[in-house]
């Protein structure tokens, strides 16, 4: 199929008559028109409208407000890096493409001095947030607390997996496809979007690039930068930037590599890993062989690993993004949070031990083989990089993705192998 058009540059005029954005309001951008129909939503920096463009398609409009230059500089990067991700991901095929918005026009509005609005105009990734649809699990869950467990757990098991495999099988290509290019830096459940959710058959969307960097001058600089996202989905060396600084992580190789080159992989997999506990049905005690019990204890050794892990990672987060969002010195929080990293990094490392044990024990289950591939897919990109680990020493985390989600199930590199799959292998790095 042929790339679908878009504008070969952002365009960058300033325009002094803005038209204010709502239903019903028709806006030029780039020269082409559209129509405004609904809010699709507002954040912290910009907000997002569904418009219909001269041929009918929707499209997503974002709009945001800058009130300095280095904003300004931060919010027309985003057309950019869109673009560049588009062009990057049709070379691997039209499909993994899709995954994300293509740039259509964009302009910068003046509004007064000092104050601007950068609109974009996109593809609009269809789909509802995938943190609503894990609030609609929990809300399920709460439901049905007190009814007893399902005679057949494994068979709904079974269907969280699979909802979990095509999330890693349809977004870890696009990841990859435009690691070389850029680095997204904000992989959570607000920003990706999944439609057919309740239907077996979910297709997977990430949206919102307003925080990528070039991965190129990224890993140049060793991550010197703005340290930016979710901190519940950072691995332990991104706290230890939080708490140390990026200089001070160039002193610890394989931290330096864990972030300069996995942020986005490793969130991938924490939010794999969040859906597939929160989604995941009670599991009785059944009476059943020693390898379905082994195989049951071992799933619920997962949940309280995970339970661990999010419990804390929220106790540190939270109150981080309180002070931000109130406009409170965060730098407090440097000196209080020293060994963070390394609490975090431990509690990594039990859900990696619960994972392989797990992966291991699903195998003997017929009904269960299935999750052990996913599992050694998410062994595979969770980090936990130590701070004497060997220089040069790494997770083959691109290969490993590559070739589960080409294959016919996930992780099916590991399927069939009596050892659990290797923690830490010595290998060139995946991005030169």
């Amino acid at each position: 199929a042929p790339p679908r058009p878009w504008a070969p540059e952002p365009l960058l005029g300033e325009v002094t008559q803005a038209v204010d954005l709502a239903p019903g309001a028709t806006v030029s951008l780039g020269g082409h028109a559209f129509q405004i129909l609904a809010s699709l939503g507002q954040g912290s920096f910009a907000t997002v409208w569904r418009a219909s463009g001269c041929d009918g398609e929707h499209i997503a409009i974002k709009q945001t407000l800058c009130l300095s230059q280095d904003e300004l500089t931060r919010a027309v990067a985003e057309a950019d890096f869109l673009k560049r991700a588009t062009e990057t991901l049709l070379t691997v095929n039209v499909e993994v493409a899709d995954r994300v918005p293509y740039l259509v026009s964009s302009e910068v509005v003046k509004v007064e001095p000092g104050r601007w609005q950068v609109r974009m105009a996109m593809s609009e990734i269809p789909g509802t947030p995938l943190e609503e649809v894990l609030a609609a699990c929990r809300r399920r869950a709460r439901h049905l607390d007190g009814e007893a467990p399902a005679r057949e757990p494994f068979e709904k098991v079974g269907g969280v997996c699979r909802f979990v495999s095509a999330l890693v099988a349809q977004l870890a290509p696009v990841i990859e496809g435009f690691a070389a290019e850029i680095y997204h830096r904000d992989i959570t459940p607000r920003n990706i979007h999944v439609r057919d959710w309740d239907t077996g058959e979910p297709k997977f969307g990430l949206v919102d690039f307003g925080l990528a960097v070039d991965a190129q001058a990224w890993r140049a600089r060793g991550g010197y930068g703005d340290l930016a996202g979710d901190g519940r989905y950072w691995p332990p060396s991104a706290w230890f930037v939080f708490s140390h600084s990026s200089r001070e992580l160039a002193h610890h190789p394989a931290q330096l590599e864990e972030y300069c080159l996995d942020l986005d992989v490793h969130a991938l997999g924490i939010v794999a890993l969040r859906c597939f506990v929160e989604m995941m049905p009670s599991i009785p005690g059944l009476e059943s062989s020693p390898r379905v019990c082994l195989a049951l204890r071992g799933l619920r050794c997962v949940r309280q690993a995970w339970a661990a892990y999010w419990t804390r990672a929220q106790g540190f987060w939270h109150p981080v993004l309180r002070a931000f969002q109130s406009g409170a010195d965060i730098g407090r929080f440097r000196s209080e949070y020293i060994e963070v990293h390394r609490t975090l990094r431990a509690d990594i490392a039990e859900m990696r031990r619960a994972l392989e044990e797990c992966a291991l024990a699903c195998r003997w289950v017929p009904t269960l083989t299935e999750l052990a591939s996913l599992f050694r897919a998410l062994l595979s990109m969770l980090r936990a990089a130590g701070d004497d680990s060997p220089d040069g020493a790494m997770l083959a985390v691109a290969p490993r993705i590559r070739k589960s989600c080409h294959g016919s199930s996930i992780g099916e590199t590991w399927c069939g192998r009596e050892a659990a799959p290797p923690h830490i292998v010595d290998m060139p790095r995946h991005v030169q």
